[in-house]
């Protein structure tokens, strides 16, 4: 019992909610040398993947599910007593591969019954 919220996310129709770390373009960049905050290619000691089971893991790690994805959490309680909040359970929730829904929503909830 207690106070909850459920939220239910997908991601942008073009990915935009990656926030950036871990995106095909990144890759490239890195790949190329155009990526990282010198701007000039590649830094000393960074080889990128020193092999083609490396390069292969760092595509394999690009893909994403397109779906909604519903997450519920435990809303922590203002008062002291409850340190330690149970951890978000987190569930891919609807997919459909002619739709894609981007965009997030968070719906409070109340159990009143365990």
């Amino acid at each position: 019992p207690g106070r909850y919220r459920l939220a239910l996310s997908g991601p942008g129709p073009d990915g935009t909610d990656q926030g950036g770390a871990g995106d095909l373009a990144t890759l490239l960049a890195d790949l190329l040398g155009g990526g990282g905050s010198g701007g000039g290619g590649v830094g000393p000691g960074d080889f990128g993947p020193t092999s083609f089971s490396d390069l292969a893991a760092q595509f394999a790690e690009l893909g994403t599910y397109d779906g909604l994805t519903a997450t519920f959490r435990r809303v922590q309680r203002r008062r002291r007593g409850h340190p330690h909040l149970p951890p978000a359970a987190e569930q891919h929730v609807y997919r459909n591969p002619d739709l894609r829904i981007g965009g997030r929503l968070v719906i409070p909830v109340r159990v009143t019954r365990p």
